[in-house]
């Protein structure tokens, strides 16, 4: 029966990552199910700085803004980030009092469930799950939010290429009607498809 119920969670979430358009969408959108649907209680995002070996928190939903002051700026060498931004693996904390006694005591936090995202090879962040009531993480939640951390990075990955598609196909229109010269585009049977700016001000 469990399984079942995060088998549908898990098709949400699917629905959700192949619909959002841009990524604030997605990860809000992400988030949110994924702590209703699952019975959590709050969550983060994290995402790599480019050029950096830092991360920074960049959605959350339901985290004090005074936890969010103390974790937001992470090195992704050091314990226990690097198990997920080097190792690329999940890191299932059942008693979150185990690494920080003071944070747990302050914010009433149990459990903390950190799955990198992987994009091309990289991790480009995590997603934080946080309970406040419970200790035991089930597998089968377990399976379901590792699920969950690939579609994201999945969809993270398409919504990245699609901005890189558009600004690269944008510079090139640019360019094309920057140019002095005239210039057509013609198609296979010799039909002129377009032309530049120079073109349609000397003809």
């Amino acid at each position: 029966k469990n399984r079942a119920a995060m088998a549908g969670n898990l098709n949400q979430i699917i629905s959700v990552v192949h619909t959002a358009e841009t990524i604030p969408d997605l990860l809000g959108r992400v988030l949110e199910i994924s702590i209703d649907l699952l019975n959590f209680d709050a969550g983060g995002i994290y995402f790599v700085e480019p050029g950096s070996r830092t991360a920074h928190i960049v959605h959350s939903k339901n985290l004090p803004d005074a936890f969010i002051a103390e974790v937001d700026n992470i090195s992704i060498e050091k314990e226990p980030y690097n198990v997920m931004f080097i190792q690329h693996q999940p890191l299932f904390l059942e008693n979150y009092a185990q690494i920080s006694p003071e944070r747990a005591e302050k914010y009433g936090f149990c459990s903390i469930t950190t799955l990198p995202l992987i994009s091309k090879g990289t991790a480009i962040g995590v997603l934080n799950i946080v309970s406040a009531r419970r200790y035991l993480i089930r597998e089968e939640e377990r399976e379901t939010l590792i699920s969950i951390s690939r579609e994201l990075s999945h969809a993270i990955e398409r919504i990245r290429s699609e901005g890189e598609r558009d600004r690269s196909a944008h510079n090139i229109k640019t360019l094309f009607q920057s140019i002095d010269d005239i210039v057509f585009v013609i198609d296979m049977n010799g039909n002129i498809v377009t032309m530049n700016t120079a073109a349609e001000q000397r003809l």
